[in-house]
C-alpha cells in the first residue's frame, strides 16, 4: 500500500529514456537523479515513509503499451509528465498520460482533488505552452530547466547546481505533500471482497483437438479463473449426463472445440459422442456457449452424417436464443477471443463483489457480424471497465435470421452501438434502417428506450454512405487505431452520463 490512501503507487513518473541517458558513461542519469532526490526528500524530510513511486526503466524499444503498464497506471495516485523535445516525440508516452487521464477521469475521486490536478507537468526544456500535450495545458507546470530566458533552449538542471536544482525540487515536494493530503479527506471507499473467480466449463473434444484442448486450459487457467476437472469419467449416459448437468448450473460459460471428426461415443449410446452429447446438455443451460471449429475445417465435407448436422445447424441456429458464439478461424484468433471474455467477465464479477459501491448500470447493446467479433469483445471490456453494462449480440451469418434477434434485443436498450470493421456496408446499412424503424415504431411511446444509434468505425470500414435519420445516428470514430482507443468513446460515454439522450 502506498502513502497515498487506495493506490499501489503514489507516483507515476512518465519521460523519454533519451532523458536519462548519461553525459558521462557510468554515471547516473539525469531522471534517475531526480527520482532519488523526489523520493528521498518526500520520505525523509516530510515524513512520508510509504511512498511508492513507479517508473519503467528499461528501455522501451518496441516494447508494447501492455496490459502491465496500463495496471501501474490505472493504481498510480498523481501522474508525473517529465516534458521535454523527445517526450514530445514519445508515441509510448502519449499513450501513458492519455491512458492515465481516460481512466481516472471518470472513476473516484476524479483527475482534480481540491483544486490540485493529479497530473504534474514537469518541464525538462523550455518548452512554449502551445507545445506541450494537450492533456497538460491549463494546468500549473514545474521547472526543472535552467533556461535564462524565453529563447532558451533549456537544459534538465544539473544536480550539481544544487542551488537551483533544490529550489525548483522544492515546488514539486510541496504540491506532493499538499495533493496528497487531499485524498484522506474524501470519503473513503470500502474495501471490496475478493471478485468470483470465472468459472469455465472446457468441454471433451475429439483426439484431434486435445493438444488445443490443453493449451487453451494452461494458458487462462490461474487466479481467478477456474476449469472444471475433464469429464467423463463417469462414462455411462446417465451418468455423464448428471455430472456435466451439474458443472453447467456452476458455470459462467463453456467451450466447445469440434473438427471433422466426431469424438469418442458414449459407453451406452453409440448415436452420439461425448463432445456432442455435453454441448446438447450445454445449450439446454442458460450459460454461454462458446463453439469453435478450425478455419479448414468444411462442414458440407464431414463424413459422418450426424455429426454434418449438428455442425450446420450450430452454423445457421438460434445463436441469440440459445446463447452460443459459433467461431471459424485460427487457434490464435480463438484463444484471443477466450482471453477477451474471461476479461469481461473478471470486470462484471469485481463490480458485482462485497464491498463495492455499485451505480444502477447503463445498458449498452453491441452489435457486430462474425467478421468483427474480435473489436466487439474488447470494446465491451472497455465500456464495462468504464461503468457501462454493455451486452453485445453474437449473430447468424444469414443477415436475415441476425435481422429477426437484432430486432428483439434492439427494443430493451437505450444505445446501440453498431460495430463497422470487415462487415459489408451493406450489412450496416440493414441494421441501422432496422434500427431506425424500430424507433419509428415507438416514437409515440414515452418510455421508448432506444435514445442513439452509434456507428464505431474500425480502420477496415469503407464508407456506408449517409445513414437514414442523421439526428438518431451517431459516429465514433476508431479509424485511427486497430485497438479499441478509450477516446473514441467519449461521445458516447458522455450521452450515458446526461441519461442517454443524444
Amino acid at each position: 500500500m502506498a502513502q497515498i490512501p487506495g493506490f499501489d503507487f503514489d507516483i507515476f513518473i512518465s519521460y523519454s529514456h533519451d532523458d536519462n541517458c548519461p553525459l558521462v558513461a557510468g554515471a547516473p542519469g539525469w531522471v534517475d537523479q531526480f527520482h532519488l532526490s523526489l523520493e528521498s526528500w518526500l520520505r525523509k524530510r516530510r515524513g512520508m515513509g510509504n511512498l511508492a513511486v513507479w517508473r519503467d526503466r528499461e528501455l522501451h524499444g518496441n516494447t508494447q503499451f501492455d496490459d502491465a503498464i496500463r495496471n501501474k497506471l490505472k493504481s498510480s495516485a498523481l501522474f508525473f509528465a517529465l516534458l521535454s523535445h523527445n517526450y514530445l516525440k514519445s508515441e509510448y508516452c502519449r499513450k501513458e498520460i492519455e491512458f492515465f487521464a481516460s481512466y481516472h477521469s471518470c472513476r473516484h475521486p476524479g483527475l482534480t482533488i481540491g483544486e490540485e490536478n493529479r497530473i504534474f507537468p514537469v518541464l525538462l526544456n523550455n518548452l512554449r505552452h502551445e507545445q506541450w500535450p494537450a492533456l497538460c495545458r491549463g494546468k500549473g507546470s514545474f521547472i526543472m530547466h535552467d533556461a535564462r530566458d524565453e529563447r532558451s533552449f533549456g537544459e534538465p538542471t544539473s544536480c550539481g547546481d544544487s542551488r537551483m536544482f533544490e529550489s525548483q525540487l522544492r515546488r514539486i515536494v510541496d504540491a506532493v505533500e499538499a495533493t496528497s493530503k487531499g485524498f484522506p479527506r474524501l470519503s473513503p471507499k470500502p474495501e471490496p471482497a475478493a471478485p468470483a473467480p470465472v468459472r469455465i466449463f472446457l468441454a471433451d473434444v475429439s483426439e484431434s483437438l486435445l493438444r488445443f484442448r490443453g493449451r487453451i486450459f494452461s494458458e487462462n487457467a490461474g487466479p481467478g479463473v477456474e476449469f472444471n476437472k475433464p469429464v467423463p469419467p463417469p462414462d455411462r449416459e446417465s451418468e455423464h449426463t448428471s455430472e456435466v448437468r451439474d458443472l453447467l448450473s456452476r458455470t459462467d460459460f463453456s467451450i466447445h472445440l469440434f473438427d471433422a471428426a466426431p469424438g469418442l461415443p458414449v459407453m451406452d449410446n453409440a448415436r452420439v459422442t461425448y463432445p456432442q452429447q455435453q454441448l446438447q446438455i450445454a445449450l439446454e443451460s442458460p450459460a454461454e456457449k462458446m463453439i469453435w471449429l478450425p478455419s479448414g475445417c468444411d462442414i458440407d465435407a464431414v463424413q459422418d452424417p450426424a455429426h454434418r448436422a449438428m455442425l450446420d445447424d450450430l452454423r445457421n441456429g438460434d445463436r441469440r436464443a440459445l446463447r452460443y458464439e459459433f467461431h471459424q478461424g485460427s487457434p490464435s484468433e480463438f484463444l484471443y477471443t477466450i482471453r477477451e471474455k474471461i476479461s469481461l467477465r473478471e470486470k462484471i464479477s469485481l463490480a458485482r463483489a462485497p464491498g463495492v459501491e455499485a451505480a444502477a448500470p447503463e445498458r449498452c447493446l453491441i452489435d457486430t457480424h462474425q467478421h468483427d467479433q474480435r473489436a466487439a469483445h474488447e470494446l465491451a471490456a472497455v465500456l464495462c471497465d468504464s461503468g457501462v453494462d454493455a451486452a453485445f449480440n453474437q449473430e447468424s451469418y444469414d443477415p436475415e435470421l441476425s435481422l429477426t434477434y437484432f430486432e428483439r434485443a434492439v427494443r430493451c436498450v437505450a444505445n446501440l452501438v453498431i460495430v463497422f470493421g470487415h462487415v459489408n456496408p451493406t450489412w450496416v446499412r440493414a441494421r441501422v434502417g432496422k434500427a431506425i424503424q424500430i424507433i419509428g415504431e415507438q416514437i409515440s411511446r414515452a418510455d421508448a428506450p432506444v435514445a442513439t444509434v452509434w456507428l464505431y468505425l474500425l480502420p477496415s470500414s469503407s464508407q456506408v454512405g449517409k445513414p437514414p435519420a442523421p439526428h438518431l445516428v451517431r459516429t465514433l470514430n476508431n479509424t485511427h487505431s486497430d485497438r479499441i482507443d478509450p477516446r473514441a468513446l467519449a461521445p458516447l460515454l458522455e450521452c450515458i452520463r446526461q441519461g442517454g439522450a443524444a
